[in-house]
Order: C-alpha cells, then sequence, then structure tokens
C-alpha cells in the first residue's frame, strides 16, 4: 500500500498508552552545513567546531539553546549523550544524539557551532551559554535553518521489532532486536 519510494523496514506491537513522541529513549538528529563560510567564502574551522561540540555532552541546563517555552517548559536540563561534527565532502555533518530535546535546541547548537566555526565566536561560548547563573537568558543569535535538519533515528528501549522481509510470508519473525543508546 506504500508508495515506491517509501518501505517498512521493521514494526514492533505496542501498548496502549504508546506514543511516538514521549516512548522514545534516545532520538539522533543530523545537520547538514556547508563547509564554507557563506559570508567569507572561507573553509569553516572544523577543529574549533569539534572542541565547542564536546562541550555540549553530558545532562545539563540547555536554556540559552532553546526557543523559550515556559508556558509548557519548567525544566531546561536535558541529557545529550554526544555531539560530533564531521566532513561529508562539501559538507560539514553535525550529528546530536541525546534524550530528549527543547524546541529549537538542535537548530541553536548548530547555530553556536557555526559562529564557532567562522571565527566569530571562540568554542568557549558554549561555556558561557551553559553557565546559566553567569547569563540567565539566551543572548540574541538567529536559529540556523530549519531546512537542513533531519530526525535521522529514534531508539524505542521498550520495543522489541520485528524486521520486514520481502519473502512470500512478507514478515521475519527471525530477526528481532531491542535498540539501545548509550
Amino acid at each position: 500500500m506504500l508508495p515506491a519510494d517509501v518501505r517498512a523496514l521493521a514494526w514492533a506491537p505496542v501498548k496502549d498508552g504508546f506514543s511516538a513522541r514521549f516512548s522514545c529513549g534516545s532520538r539522533t538528529y543530523r545537520y547538514w552545513l556547508p563547509r564554507r563560510d557563506a559570508l567569507s567564502g572561507r573553509p569553516r574551522d572544523l577543529a574549533a567546531m569539534r572542541r565547542a561540540a564536546e562541550k555540549l555532552a553530558g545532562e545539563k541546563d540547555f536554556r540559552n539553546f532553546c526557543k523559550m517555552d515556559i508556558v509548557h517548559v519548567s525544566n531546561f536540563v536535558r541529557l545529550v549523550y554526544g555531539v560530533q561534527v564531521t566532513e561529508e565532502g562539501p559538507l560539514l555533518r553535525v550529528e546530536v544524539h541525546g534524550q530528549a530535546f527543547l524546541w529549537h535546541m538542535v537548530r541553536c547548537f548548530v547555530a553556536v557551532l557555526a559562529r564557532v566555526g567562522d571565527g566569530r565566536e571562540e568554542p568557549s561560548v558554549v561555556d558561557a551559554l551553559l553557565d546559566v547563573e553567569r547569563c540567565p537568558r539566551r543572548p540574541q543569535y538567529l536559529l540556523a535553518d530549519e531546512r537542513p535538519l533531519v530526525l535521522h533515528d529514534c531508539a524505542f528501549d521498550t520495543l522489541a521489532s520485528v524486521a520486514v522481509s520481502s519473502s512470500s510470508a512478507g514478515v521475519e519473525h527471525t530477526s528481532r532486536s531491542k535498540r539501545q543508546h548509550p
């Protein structure tokens, strides 16, 4: 019943009350950036971006890396397993893996990392933004564009998936796996 360019790789039975959003154990986002700064044309400083990205890992208060939603959110602490910046041909891939995210958090990460890569900020800007005593509200910086942002993966700890096969039976029950995150 799916179009030719959409296919199911696996499925899992779920219990009543399951929510794809709230039952998710971890998520991985990918964001694609040009390797070169659009304004200067210079290559971005990958080493500086990586130093800044390392500072984002851990359980921290990320209120300065999100669009505030004080009506619905009172706790700004989130667990980020890791942020990696890698080269992919003419592009840079920023991959963010975490338990849960605040509104526009990944786009804020990328905006700050791009500023570091372009030489407009030092990697220590991340330390300053994470120090909510010293910097109690998000400074004015533009969010990274939403178009290069991709939700790459979601892990559901409580689900055992069943791989879909192209066999005549349609479902292969021998390939059950339980996703894990670090």
